[in-house]
């Protein structure tokens, strides 16, 4: 798969281990047969801003679906139910 991967961010959280950093998770799923081609340190976009940059992948090749956990930039505010969006491919 190629190009914009939009996602809504369905969990956020203050650190999951001790000394870790706030963190949120986004899924969406319409990949189909397709292979995400996504990276850990990719960046997370928020329009034509980035947002975050990307600390986990998770794909699930039978549902078509990618889960993506992601570390804010500095000072950005980040909801529960935002879109967002990844670049796929190289």
């Amino acid at each position: 798969a190629t190009g914009r991967f939009e996602f809504e961010v369905i969990e956020s959280f203050d650190a999951k281990y001790d000394g870790d950093t706030p963190g949120h998770i986004g899924r969406h799923g319409e990949l189909g047969d397709l292979r995400p081609q996504a990276a850990l340190g990719d960046p997370v976009m928020r329009g034509d801003k980035k947002i975050g940059t990307v600390t986990g992948l998770r794909w699930s090749r039978g549902h078509g679906s990618l889960e993506i956990e992601f570390d804010p930039e500095p000072k950005t505010r980040i909801s529960v139910g935002d879109i967002v969006w990844l670049k796929l491919g190289a």
